[in-house]
């Protein structure tokens, strides 16, 4: 079943299930499975979809480029440290996306600028 793949590769991967990701009041969300190798710079985060429609990894990509901003505030991480694999289980398989830096940096320059206006708007409604 989709699940015990997924569940079989969270556990051979050691990654952290339910993990909270936030970059601000408006930007956040909960990856399925997620885990960070120090020894490689290897961020890899999985989702498991249990519905019959296609999916796509644009859901994973912002939830990469939120772990790489929560890293740039905390540890100076830049995008282009870190190497990524990202999968979405379904249907008894997975697919498999290796993103480059430069994607993950468009989405992460994307979050902030978009960040930026709703927290002016928020802040001006107040």
């Amino acid at each position: 079943s989709d699940l015990a793949i997924y569940v079989n590769d969270a556990i051979d991967f050691e990654m952290r299930p339910e993990q909270c990701l936030m970059y601000s009041d408006c930007c956040f969300g909960t990856a399925d499975a997620i885990s960070f190798d120090d020894a490689t710079n290897t961020l890899r985060i999985h989702d498991l979809k249990t519905g019959v429609h296609p999916c796509d990894v644009r859901q994973l990509m912002i939830y990469a480029a939120i772990f790489v901003l929560e890293q740039q505030q905390y540890y100076g991480l830049s995008p282009y440290d870190i190497s990524y694999v990202l999968r979405i289980y379904q249907n008894k398989t997975y697919k498999e996306w290796t993103p480059t830096a430069d994607d993950v940096n468009t989405v992460c320059e994307d979050i902030k600028r978009k960040s930026k206006i709703i927290l002016n708007i928020k802040y001006q409604e107040e």
